[in-house]
């Protein structure tokens, strides 16, 4: 190990000594008063719409991508050279066409997002990819799962969390109680 990366660990360690100093102030200070609990409500509400807002963020990322692509894309055909296998947590495994397709003589080749057992597409098979004109080597396959089930999952997930999150939250402070006892 170097001398810059000694100081660094050096410094690491020095401020994340000083964070939990401080942690531990404020959660002593906050504990014994009635504002402690409103400050440890508000900030656990607060991480969880942080949370919140970040899968949001994200959907609407993905979602303008795939909007994009849908509205603006060029379409060619392209043909499926091979399946990559990958495996599952219960040790089955999935399989994802891997695609080859041609803009302006120039080949490109991707790997679908989606993979699936049994497999949804066979070696030698043509399917439409799009891409952006722009950028033609970020392809896609032209298909509902392929650009919009990644966002449409994630945005579902998204709207429930917060629901779920917030209401339960809303509960606990009308019972008045803390929304997360570090007890329990």
């Amino acid at each position: 190990m170097d001398k810059f990366e000694e100081n660094m660990e050096k410094l690491a360690k020095s401020y994340e000594d000083n964070a939990d100093r401080i942690l531990d102030e404020v959660q002593l200070k906050a504990e014994g008063s009635a504002r402690g609990k409103t400050l440890r409500n508000f900030g656990t509400i607060a991480l969880f719409n942080l949370f919140v807002l970040g899968m949001a963020a994200l959907t609407f990322w993905f979602g303008n991508k795939a909007y994009q692509v849908s509205k603006n894309g060029e379409t060619t055909m392209g043909i499926v050279t091979e399946l990559a296998e990958s495996s599952t947590e219960d040790g089955c495994c999935v399989y994802s066409p891997i695609l080859e397709y041609t803009v302006d003589d120039q080949k490109y080749t991707f790997e679908s997002l989606n993979a699936s057992d049994p497999p949804s597409y066979r070696v030698g098979q043509q399917v439409e990819v799009i891409y952006n004109q722009t950028t033609p080597s970020k392809g896609a396959i032209n298909s509902w799962s392929e650009l919009w089930l990644v966002p449409v999952i994630l945005g579902l997930a998204t709207l429930f969390l917060g629901v779920v999150l917030n209401g339960y939250a809303i509960f606990k402070i009308r019972k008045g109680e803390p929304v997360w006892d570090s007890d329990d």
